[in-house]
């Protein structure tokens, strides 16, 4: 082989080894490009789960703060009518008032007891309504309605009718309340 020839097949090699080099970097360029839009793909997913992960760790801890409240409103909106524990409320409350308590009433219903029974829908909300009559003074009753508003149960006051009685000092009161039940 003469040098001109073995000239020409040194810069064919070389074309070569440049194109197979330039063909190996392009591949190699594009296998890296390909990873790193992986990793990155990775670690979005890896941030968007530690996200989940601190929210949901506040949810849990605005959750512990939330629970002892959540006994309280279960005693404030009760999901049955509990009628024994108002009653029992509402005795305690006149007799700590100093009233006498002749006549504690549910509003009639017709059928069989049940959840709905002797219940009445109040806005949005179902209410068990009952009709109260005690005797007293009126700073008795007055105290009487303040235990009301701080009682445990959401009750309110509907109606209030008073007559005097023949006793002095002594009104008779005649009460229409509504007990709240939860939704």
């Amino acid at each position: 082989m003469k040098a001109k020839q073995f000239n020409y097949v040194l810069i064919g090699l070389l074309s070569l080894a440049v194109v197979g080099g330039g063909a190996g970097y392009y591949y190699a360029s594009q296998q890296l490009t390909g990873r790193i839009q992986q990793l990155q793909e990775q670690l979005a997913d890896v941030q968007v789960v530690d996200n989940q992960i601190s929210d949901l760790a506040a949810l849990q801890r605005q959750y512990q703060k939330v629970q002892p409240l959540l006994s309280k409103l279960d005693g404030a909106l009760p999901r049955t009518k509990d009628e024994s524990r108002l009653v029992a409320q509402v005795n305690n409350l006149a007799n700590a008032n100093g009233l006498s308590l002749p006549g504690f009433n549910f509003s009639a219903s017709s059928g069989l007891p049940s959840a709905t029974t002797q219940t009445a829908k109040v806005g949005s909300g179902t209410a068990v309504p009952a009709t109260i009559q005690m005797t007293g003074s009126y700073g008795q009753m007055l105290g009487f309605l303040q235990g009301l508003e701080h009682m445990d149960r959401l009750v309110s006051v509907t109606n209030l009718a008073i007559a005097k009685t023949d006793k002095p000092n002594q009104l008779a009161f005649t009460m229409t309340i509504n007990a709240y039940l939860a939704p």
